[in-house]
């Protein structure tokens, strides 16, 4: 009974053996010999981002007047996207308001800072994150922003507070 099982397993092992065979290549013969094989790779999307500053300023030392709604611009020439897929390029910021340093306790919301890619035409607000824009697989695109800060009308909003106003952004570049 045990010799059965055992030439009944050694049975079921050579008739497995042939798909094990096949798995591998081999050649054999005198002169020449040839056996193929398939190379594969796998590119995944790639995207490269350059911003041409970490840093965005808007100098407000020319405001002379707070009892009209005003704003100051700042040009931010420059953003390159490069990506071997379409892309999405947005803007945002995930704090509600800005970050107030002084002695007036200021407060501003994050929708006063906003952008703009068509050359001041319009702007969006930045807080939330919006679409700067979108493109096709590119060795190089340049995209020149513009970002605008406004202010209430009044002397007296706390908006308008003297002191430092910070307000972290992220750029996201993405091909889906």
């Amino acid at each position: 009974m045990v010799r059965r099982a055992i030439r009944f397993a050694a049975a079921t092992a050579l008739v497995a053996m042939p798909a094990l065979v096949q798995a591998q290549a081999t050649c054999q013969a005198q002169l020449t010999c040839n056996v193929g094989a398939t190379a594969s790779m796998t590119i995944p999307a790639l995207v490269r981002l350059n911003i041409p500053s970490t840093t965005i300023t808007l100098d407000a030392s020319g405001l002379t007047d707070l009892s009209a709604a005003t704003s100051i611009t700042a040009a931010f020439s420059g953003v390159n996207v490069r990506a071997n897929a379409g892309w999405t390029l947005t803007l945002g910021s995930a704090d509600a308001n800005w970050t107030y340093v002084g002695t007036e306790s200021g407060v501003r919301a994050a929708g006063t800072l906003g952008f703009s890619s068509d050359a001041g035409a319009n702007y969006t607000a930045v807080s939330g994150g919006a679409t700067v824009s979108t493109g096709a697989r590119t060795n190089g695109a340049t995209i020149d922003l513009i970002f605008r800060a406004s202010f209430p009308a009044g002397y007296d909003d706390a908006a308008n507070r003297p002191g430092a106003y910070t307000l972290p952004l992220t750029f996201t570049l993405s091909a889906p």
